[in-house]
């Protein structure tokens, strides 16, 4: 149904609504609609819950932003944040209307094959190296792409043994160009059938973005790959991410191609990190935990 003012207030009256959940993002329409229905809700006596990031992470060391965006929550009844670290950005007149729905992915379809299965799938694929890096996502500039480029460059090109795969959006012909002779890079392109990236996720063994992470996070620790990164503004997603213990938050490139080294060369240790991010998602990220949230702060407001 459209998104417009005559449609919203139809809906309020026909249904008898009481609380409203209210998620503002630039994909979904204009401010003003936004705005309109949290007034609307007052005037009717309807409860609006703030659900999303508290301010604006990308611009969360803008103290003026974040001021303007304090303001704006005094208007909610109740505040659902994606996860506990965004506490530290709002006003603590705010926190006794917080609540926590641990932001996460409904996944399955995870289980444990035998090594021919994992030889099935590769084969599949053409892959034919023992080790895979794997990098999932948008290819933008906020993923930080084109330093994932430059580490398989300088360190990798020429490994016999070693694989990147890179699935998802937005490649340019200058990316291809830098990869195009480059035996052990496959580039699989947009991937969004369930079962094929199921077996991507299951033959990798890191999970590394050196940018901008947020869900990503969830789906790679799931399958129990440790995470590379490097210390960027992140999505609430990386509280899941303890590095040393599941993965490892690094300061640049030199360290992350230093790192791939490490765990391939001591299995031991990227097995038992793979170990710590599946129990990691499974504790903290479970579709129970976050929808207790939701029903936390709905059965404050009733």
């Amino acid at each position: 149904m459209a998104m417009t003012i005559k449609n919203y207030i139809s809906i309020v009256r026909r249904l008898g609504i009481v609380i409203q959940i209210n998620i503002l993002s630039k994909e979904y329409g204009i401010i003003f609609f936004y705005c309109f229905s949290i007034l609307y809700g007052k005037i009717k006596k309807i409860k609006s819950i703030y659900y999303g990031h508290g301010v604006d992470l990308t611009k969360r060391n803008h103290i003026i932003k974040r001021w303007i965006q304090n303001i704006f929550h005094i208007w909610f009844d109740g505040i659902l944040l994606y996860s506990n670290a965004q506490c530290k950005y709002l006003w603590k007149a705010h926190i006794k209307k917080v609540f926590i729905a641990n932001n996460t992915l409904l996944l399955d379809g995870y289980e444990e094959k035998e090594v021919n299965a994992r030889r099935h799938i590769t084969s599949k694929y053409g892959i034919s190296e023992n080790n895979i890096v794997l990098f999932v996502g948008r290819i933008s500039k906020r993923k930080k792409f084109d330093i994932l480029l430059e580490i398989f460059n300088r360190y990798f090109a020429m490994s016999k043994d070693i694989a990147f795969v890179v699935i998802g959006p937005g490649i340019t012909r200058q990316h291809i160009e830098k990869v195009q002779n480059m035996d052990n890079f496959y580039y699989l392109g947009p991937i969004y059938d369930k079962e094929k990236i199921n077996e991507i996720f299951y033959i990798s063994d890191i999970f590394c973005v050196p940018g901008s992470l947020g869900l990503g996070i969830v789906e790679a620790m799931y399958w129990g790959l440790p995470v590379l990164t490097m210390d960027v503004f992140h999505g609430p997603e990386e509280m899941y991410i303890t590095s040393g213990f599941n993965g490892f938050i690094l300061k640049n490139m030199h360290e992350i191609a230093k790192m791939i080294v490490c765990l391939f060369l001591d299995r031991a240790l990227l097995s038992v990190l793979g170990a710590n991010a599946r129990a990691t998602i499974l504790d903290e990220a479970g579709i129970e935990k976050m929808f207790g949230g939701f029903f936390e702060v709905l059965s404050s407001l009733s």
